[in-house]
């Protein structure tokens, strides 16, 4: 019996947790086959098809990408995507009037940089998501997720102070922009506030600002590389100093020099002499 009543209380306290499949009203892995959700079982649609250009699975570079943050049974929704060389999208069912969210899924698998891909996520001509530019706010491979909050009522649609009037489905679309092009990686629409839509698919803690410390680890390196040659100019410096006073390069200076101390006061009477003899043969031969 308590093994029972455990069963259930720990059945709906996943189910707090991680939302109803019956709040799904939609759900499309773009670019991708169908997909079921491992823990709720609800569905996401194929989007195998022809009218715009699709990548498999995340390649980039040739090079399959483990997604960041994306759990291992969630890796292949974030791997297919869609991309267009032009603006494009969907067409959505209009759910019965209600709170609604829209709950975007994204991973930059080609760019290296930010402002390689900026573009706008637009619904029914309303701008919900401004210049996405998915490498600087996640970073390359590292799954990224959207969330567009709205209200269905009375034939029309409202996001923020916005409203537009609406029909049997909803268009949602990927406006490109001056940079590259729009892509998304899969798509669902949940019933409830962006509290409740965060439960479907949590994403994985990034590891702490894993960008930012591959900037910081070049930043280190580059401080180490600066000191180096902060020890190579002082060495120079040194050693410059050596040769104008008569040393050579790490050798020792002519003032160091246990022997021959004498020697450089003989030369020059040496050479003197040389001269003198010189300048008497010079006469004898005339």
């Amino acid at each position: 019996m308590r093994a029972a009543f455990a069963a259930v209380f720990l059945g709906l306290a996943a189910s707090a947790t991680r939302g109803q499949a019956s709040d799904v009203v939609f759900a499309l892995n773009a670019g991708g086959p169908e997909f079921k959700d491992p823990t709720l079982g609800f569905v996401y649609t194929s989007d195998e098809d022809a009218d715009n250009k699709a990548s498999p699975l995340g390649i980039a570079a040739n090079t399959p990408l483990e997604i960041i943050r994306a759990p291992a049974s969630y890796q292949q929704l974030y791997q297919t995507e869609r991309y267009a060389f032009d603006t494009f999208g969907y067409d959505i069912p209009t759910p019965a009037d209600g709170e609604y969210t829209l709950v975007l899924r994204f991973t930059e698998v080609y760019w290296t940089h930010s402002k390689g891909k900026v573009f706008d996520v637009v619904i029914e001509g309303v701008t919900v998501v401004k210049d996405l530019d998915i490498y600087d706010v996640a970073g390359r491979g590292v799954a990224h997720d959207e969330y567009v909050q709205i209200t269905i009522k009375d034939g029309s649609l409202s996001f923020e102070d916005e409203s537009q009037d609406i029909g049997d489905t909803l268009r949602l679309e990927f406006e490109k922009g001056s940079f590259d092009n729009p892509k998304i990686c899969a798509f669902i629409l949940v019933k409830g506030s962006k509290e409740d839509a965060a439960k479907y698919a949590p994403l994985e803690d990034a590891p702490p600002a894993q960008i930012e410390d591959d900037e910081d680890e070049t930043v280190d390196d580059a401080d180490s590389f600066d000191e180096e040659e902060d020890d190579e100019d002082a060495d120079f410096e040194e050693d410059f100093e050596d040769v104008a006073e008569g040393g050579d390069l790490g050798g020792d200076k002519p003032s160091q020099q246990e022997d021959g101390g004498g020697l450089q006061y003989m030369l020059p009477i040496f050479f003197a002499l040389l001269a003198i003899l010189g300048i008497q043969k010079i006469r004898e031969s005339m």
